[in-house]
This record gives C-alpha cells, sequence and structure tokens, in this order.
C-alpha cells in the first residue's frame, strides 16, 4: 500500500476528523493506506492501471467516474486521494468541480509534464514493452502547487510543443536526447517526474491552450521538474550515487546546449 510521506501523514493524523471518512478515487491495484471509501470506474478492466482492484477489509467500495462521484454534497469526506487519475478525464472542469463538492482536502497526484512527454515517445514505449499503436488515456498535461492545478489538453499539436524559456529549452533537449536513450528517464529523480498537489482548500483550475501561452503568464510547465533534478544533481549527498553523478553530467551538457539556442 502506498503512504504520503511521514511528515503529511502525522498532519493529516493531527486533524480531528482525518480519520473518519478517507476516499481513495482509482486507488486500483496500489491503495493508499487508511482509506475508508473506494470509488473506482472499471473494478474488472485492469487496461488503465498495472494490475487488478485491490481493497483492503472494511473499506466500502463504490462503482463511478472522478466526473460524477456518486456522493452527496452534504456530508463531505475528511481527505481524499486522487492519483494518477486526473490526467484521464475528459472534461477537467467538472472533474475539478466534483472534487470540491465531495470533500474538504486532499491529495492530487499526476505525470508532471515532462514525465508525460517522455512517456509518450515510441522509444519510451518500446522500451517497456507497449506497442507503438497502443491506446494512450492520459488527455493532459498538469502541473501546479497548493491548491491550484494547471493544465494543458495533450494533443497531437501541444505533445512536442515547449516553452521558449530556458527551463523550455532543458526540457526539450531532454526529452529529445530520451528518445535516443530510453532508459534516461530512470535517471530523473521522482520529484521530476511528478504533480503533487496537498490542497486545504477548494482546487482552483487553470487551463492553458499550449506551453507557450502559460509560460507568457509566468508559469512554465517545467520549471518544478527541471528545478527538482537540477536539486538532486547537485546536492552534496548525492555526490557518491553513480544515477545522481550521471544524471549531473547529462544536465550540465543540456544546460549547455540550451544556452547556445538561446
Amino acid at each position: 500500500m502506498k503512504r504520503l510521506p511521514i511528515h503529511r501523514r502525522i498532519w493529516n493524523i493531527s486533524h480531528p476528523f482525518a480519520k473518519q471518512r478517507v476516499l481513495e478515487i482509482g486507488g486500483g491495484h496500489d491503495p493508499y493506506a487508511g482509506v475508508t471509501h473506494a470509488l473506482d470506474k472499471f473494478p474488472h478492466d485492469n487496461s488503465q492501471r498495472a494490475g487488478d482492484l485491490v481493497l483492503s477489509k472494511g473499506i466500502e467500495f463504490f462503482q463511478g467516474d472522478l466526473e460524477d462521484i456518486p456522493f452527496r454534497s452534504d456530508h463531505k469526506f475528511d481527505f481524499t486521494y486522487i492519483s494518477h487519475v486526473f490526467e484521464h478525464v475528459l472534461d477537467p472542469k467538472k472533474a475539478i468541480g466534483e472534487i470540491n463538492r465531495v470533500c474538504t482536502r486532499g491529495y492530487l497526484e499526476t505525470p508532471s509534464p515532462i514525465r508525460e512527454q517522455i512517456a509518450s515517445l515510441p522509444e519510451f514505449r518500446a522500451f517497456y514493452g507497449a506497442s507503438p499503436d497502443q491506446e494512450n488515456f492520459h488527455h493532459f498535461f498538469c502541473w501546479g502547487s497548493g491548491s491550484v492545478l494547471r493544465v494543458i489538453p495533450k494533443t497531437e499539436a501541444t505533445l512536442w510543443k515547449y516553452c521558449g524559456c530556458r527551463d523550455g529549452l532543458v526540457a526539450r533537449e531532454l526529452v529529445g536526447r530520451a528518445a535516443r536513450r530510453a532508459d534516461l528517464e530512470i535517471l530523473l529523480p521522482r520529484m521530476a517526474k511528478t504533480t503533487k498537489l496537498h490542497f486545504k482548500a477548494p482546487i482552483q483550475l487553470v487551463v492553458y491552450p499550449d506551453f507557450e501561452s502559460a509560460c507568457r503568464d509566468g508559469y512554465c510547465a517545467y520549471s518544478s521538474s527541471i528545478g527538482a533534478a537540477r536539486f538532486w544533481a547537485s546536492w552534496p549527498l548525492r555526490l557518491l550515487s553513480r544515477r545522481f553523478g550521471e544524471l549531473r553530467s547529462l544536465l550540465a551538457n543540456i544546460e549547455q546546449t540550451a544556452r547556445e539556442h538561446e
């Protein structure tokens, strides 16, 4: 079972209502600990998850959709987990409205934009055994912080487009190199590959048409991931790590290339 980091769990446990009603949406084969209610759209279909649905003893299961959650508005959940589900929705505004309707706070996680692009590479999919023509169920690039979630529709028009800032140029070069080396993604720290929202207020959704529009608005979709990669590559305690040593060399080379294209 998955668990949030210890400092996050302590904060949740300290809340007077934290252990009363805890909902997980789309927990699938690897649910979070401490859940009292589970919601899944496809309980018998594993095409969008890595294994059979797992439910611990005592969990109440409901079949339903993130865009149409089958619970009343007047009895909200005290905490809600939504991990690697939101990128699958078709109507993000409706999904956010439903989340805000049934819960007071929670945790939302998706792939980061750069992880989404790397995972969409034919070379990456082939490396991990996915058929090149296998359907991709992810419809949005997601990033943000706090209670603000920013998204860009994932389409043929946006998939390989990048913003022109330094982090955008680094991301473009990184994805390009991942196309030539499918295992490059393994070098990236998890912080660079995920978007995490620990929300304590209603989620605010901001939709952009493309990466450049978001960047012009002051919200580069890559800054958090590239910043995390730089941090882990330069952190002194990682000097003995072969993985982060390799990442450090890779980023130095990519940064030089990005500077040349500015």
